[in-house]
């Protein structure tokens, strides 16, 4: 069972202000309180995601959807 934070979208309204929208959204488990997110980077049609205990996902670009996850090294 994973870690969520309460980590929540900015809403409609700030959004409309800014002239954006939210294309999609995912839940990415976290290793207990001490564990975040340390870098999300896009690359062509992938979004990077890695935390700092060591967990790193791809996802798709477009749909948000987790395309393949691994553990790197001691975290």
């Amino acid at each position: 069972v994973g870690t969520y934070s309460k980590a929540v979208p900015p809403d409609k309204t700030a959004l409309d202000r800014l002239n954006l929208r939210t294309e999609w959204t995912q839940f990415l488990p976290v290793e207990g309180t001490r564990d975040a997110l340390a870098q999300v980077q896009t690359l062509d049609d992938q979004v990077f995601v890695q935390t700092r205990a060591g967990l790193f996902v791809a996802l798709d670009a477009r749909t948000g959807r987790i395309q393949w996850n691994a553990r790197l090294g001691n975290g």
